[in-house]
């Protein structure tokens, strides 16, 4: 498995976000989290990424126990990850906001920064490269010197994108990738998700819209009140009676 989830718990003063949530992913596989606002999505991929520390479980990446790494580590090892609320830089521009994203395992300290040393130099246009092929993978490389806050609000989703994709991840978690874009751009969004799924990265989606979901997800995942009340092929959870009751409603089913 590419990833572990055990046993995760975690709270928030007397409330329980996460209680006991287990899974694994396959590798090359698109497994979507679903529930209800407040069901702890979120909380979820803040523990697999490092942001939140769980109070109970682990979480293996490709056999290795990362629980408790810090979010700079996890992106390292392979994770990374986009946000529900946009977190870009407004005003820096479409490529220099993607090329943050591999600063963070920069091998270059801040005195090879501050000389411009050729190691420096060298390294920083392979990460402008790289930045270039991510932008041109989501479409937006006419945009790359422009502000980013100049983009629609579809363009900066992708931007985030962007910036997660030039972590060279093998595993990708998109919390509400789909959300505030138009119909277009979901489609858009869609085929980009499969094209990942293609060079060989597992995703792990968070997303709202559950025609987006049954249509990408391999199986998923879903949480009620932090807890797991189903899993299984998109078939699967469409029939269970708990899903149906707690989520997806008698209409959709």
């Amino acid at each position: 498995m590419v990833l572990d989830v055990q046993n995760i718990g975690r709270s928030f003063g007397g409330l329980r976000a996460l209680d006991d949530v287990s899974f694994s992913v396959e590798p090359n596989r698109i497994l979507a989290v679903i529930g209800p606002n407040g069901a702890g999505k979120t909380t979820l991929f803040n523990v697999i990424s490092g942001l939140f520390l769980p109070d109970t479980g682990t979480v293996l990446h490709r056999g290795q126990d990362v629980t408790g790494y810090p979010a700079w580590r996890i992106a390292r090892h392979g994770i990374a990850r986009t946000f529900q609320n946009l977190c870009l830089f407004e005003n820096m521009t479409v490529l220099e906001n993607v090329m943050v994203g591999r600063h963070g395992s920069s091998r270059c300290g801040i005195l090879a920064s501050l000389f411009h040393t050729p190691t420096q130099h060298r390294e920083e246009r392979a990460i402008r490269q790289s930045a270039d092929a991510a932008l041109a993978d989501v479409g937006l490389e006419q945009h790359a010197n422009i502000p980013v806050g100049a983009l629609s609000f579809g363009q900066r989703r992708m931007v985030e994108l962007a910036r997660a994709l030039i972590m060279t991840p093998d595993v990708l978690l998109l919390d509400e990738p789909g959300a505030g874009l138009n119909t277009r751009e979901k489609l858009s969004l869609s085929g980009l998700i499969r094209r990942f799924r293609e060079r060989a990265i597992t995703i792990l989606l968070v997303e709202h819209d559950m025609s987006m979901v049954m249509d990408l997800a391999d199986r998923i995942v879903v949480l009620d009140h932090g807890r797991c009340i189903a899993s299984g092929t998109p078939e699967q959870v469409r029939s269970d009676p708990q899903v149906i009751a707690s989520y997806l409603g008698g209409a959709h089913a």
